[in-house]
């Protein structure tokens, strides 16, 4: 499926070269922030930053690495793959859910319902991946994969207790204080 992706995401690069819709609005400032420029904010921007924050950190990081400058790592073709990745992490912890939600299940042979085998929950995790509503946004530079990747990272926290973590990772798409 990531093959896939990866291949509608060189066909989508190729149709639409310039920022879509409100891509705009997100590439723009996400590159203010990959060149520095913490105190600008585009008041037409109605998300909160853990998008931009997160992608302007990955092209620090990259920056530093592979010693070419953060703004290298901030086209258009470049933080639409954030959302790629993003994507594949949603699988992910998608999956580690319903493996949790599986042994708990297990665990409870009160409740009258069977386990979810393992191919299942793959499955499962590769269909709501893969929800359409969802799976365009991929595609895309957009909040939406980021702000489904929080939220479930959020829960899968909280299933297994770790409630502070689960704080954290909600926590992870607030607005943090423009540095002055």
């Amino acid at each position: 499926m990531l093959a896939v992706t990866l291949g509608e995401m060189v066909k989508v690069n190729n149709a639409q070269t310039t920022p879509y819709m409100d891509e705009v609005f997100h590439v723009r400032q996400t590159q203010h922030y990959c060149a520095g420029n913490w105190t600008v904010w585009d008041p037409k921007i109605t998300t909160l930053p853990g998008l931009y924050l997160l992608s302007a950190l990955i092209a620090h990081c990259a920056s530093y690495i592979f010693k070419k400058p953060s703004t290298h790592w901030c086209s258009l073709e470049k933080l639409r793959f954030v959302n790629i990745v993003m994507s594949v992490l949603i699988f992910l912890v998608m999956y580690t859910l319903f493996r949790k939600l599986s042994r708990r299940l297990k665990d409870d042979p009160g409740l009258g319902i069977q386990p979810i085998h393992r191919t299942c929950c793959m499955m499962n995790s590769l269909v709501l991946t893969c929800f359409p509503l969802l799976y365009f946004y991929n595609l895309l530079y957009y909040t939406d994969v980021g702000s489904v990747l929080f939220v479930m990272a959020s829960y899968s926290c909280s299933i297994r207790g770790h409630h502070f973590k689960s704080a954290m990772r909600y926590r992870e798409s607030w607005p943090i204080p423009v540095l002055r």
